[in-house]
């Protein structure tokens, strides 16, 4: 009896595990899909500033200073600024630099430049920027003119810009939600981002990103935190977000549930011994009681009617009275 209850209740406490497990995966992806798409948002909207500029009357030589001043207004906040960068990489003008300051020469990745000569929008890996000497991202649009780059027009950003989008995906306190570039070095983090932005991933990480573009695994962060990780890879950046919850809000409701499957498997062990005591009891009277009707039969005498208070010591004591 106790052994089958023991498994029966094993295997409910099993599948409540399971049950809460994907529950809260599916909360983890979940949340790992909206900073994502918060993310993707944040780079639409410079996109959309620079498409907006690139129809300016002042984006032409002879009419830069102008151009400049427009760009300049057009930046949201003191963490990004807009760059002019012309076919050859030199950078004509900067937001972020005083006006007059020499500025440096780019030099144009290959990804960059395959993207700038065939007319495609581009967004960058993390990168130290050239005049500020700040880790920063940019996306860029080309400018063409007769099938020839003209201009770069590129929107410059500093991780603190992602902040917002790490902290309203659905991250929850204690959490740790990050963006990891096509490079797998970290973007933007949500936790102690001074310290980890521009470090590479941890190598299991790794590993698993550059085999699948998303999913769930268990891993530790950076900071040593035992995890289960959710992550998701943009189509528009090839970027990943992750996010990282602490293994110990599982691995606790799998101690909730062990808790309770050791009170019930006490509580059925403490039945069983109570009605194996009880049971045994009535089995030792009755067998008692037979064998003394029959050491009464041996010394001659005749049993009355009665009974050993067990049906099968009961048949046995009929049968011993009908005979002698």
């Amino acid at each position: 009896m106790l052994v089958p209850a023991a498994l029966l209740v094993g295997w409910l406490i099993y599948q409540g595990y399971q049950n809460e497990r994907r529950t809260l995966e599916r909360h983890w992806s979940g949340a790992a899909r909206a900073t994502a798409l918060l993310v993707d948002a944040t780079i639409a909207e410079r996109q959309a500033l620079l498409g907006g500029l690139a129809t300016s009357s002042r984006l032409q030589p002879g009419a830069l200073a102008e151009f400049a001043a427009q760009a300049a207004s057009a930046v949201p906040s003191n963490d990004e600024w807009i760059v002019l960068i012309d076919g050859t990489g030199r950078q004509l003008i900067n937001t972020a630099a005083p006006a007059g300051a020499p500025l440096p020469t780019i030099r144009f990745r290959d990804e960059f430049r395959e993207a700038a000569t065939h007319g495609r929008n581009y967004i960058s890996n993390l990168t130290l920027g050239p005049a500020t000497q700040r880790h920063i991202v940019f996306t860029a649009l080309p400018i063409l003119r007769h099938g020839q780059l003209q201009y770069t027009l590129n929107f410059a950003m500093t991780p603190p810009v992602f902040d917002r989008a790490l902290n309203l995906g659905g991250v929850a306190k204690g959490w740790t939600a990050a963006i990891v570039d096509r490079e797998q070095t970290l973007v933007a983090r949500n936790r102690r981002p001074e310290q980890y932005v521009g470090v590479k991933a941890t190598e299991p990480l790794r590993a698993t990103l550059a085999a699948q573009a998303d999913g769930i695994l268990e891993t530790v962060t950076l900071d040593g935190i035992k995890s289960i990780t959710a992550f998701t890879r943009s189509t528009k950046s090839g970027w990943t977000v992750v996010v990282a919850a602490p293994a110990g809000e599982l691995f606790a409701s799998a101690e909730r549930l062990l808790l309770v499957a050791v009170v019930v498997s006490l509580l059925l062990g403490a039945l069983a011994v109570a009605v194996a005591l009880w049971v045994g009891r009535g089995v030792v009277a009755a067998v008692r009681t037979l064998v003394a009707d029959t050491e009464a039969i041996g010394r001659g005498e005749v049993l009355g009617p009665g009974e050993t208070g067990m049906k099968e010591t009961d048949f046995v004591f009929r049968a011993l009275a009908e005979k002698y």
